[in-house]
């Protein structure tokens, strides 16, 4: 299993042991692993890595759904392929 999915199998995992829904998370992880396919870092690590870490520290602090969707998909116009006008 690659890094970001580890890191972003523990954000779904602390949210459904909190009763929480994961739907647009789960939703929001895609669609940026998607936009971000075959990028990578300066370093050589894939793209996905930083917005997935961002949610983590999101989620350390016990934000909601829509911080942790907004953290996974905040470079996807920027870096990414989305356009601003395209709709997660």
């Amino acid at each position: 299993m690659s890094r970001e999915q580890e890191v972003f199998e523990e954000i779904i995992s602390r949210y459904k042991k909190a009763h929480l829904s994961t739907s647009l998370v789960e939703k929001a992880f895609l669609v940026a692993k998607d936009l971000h396919a075959n990028q990578t870092r300066n370093d050589g690590t894939p793209y996905i890595v930083h917005p997935v870490e961002v949610a983590r520290i999101l989620a350390d602090f016990d934000f909601d759904e829509d911080v942790i969707c907004a953290a996974l998909l905040h470079d996807t116009v920027e870096i990414g392929r989305a356009s601003c006008r395209e709709r997660v």
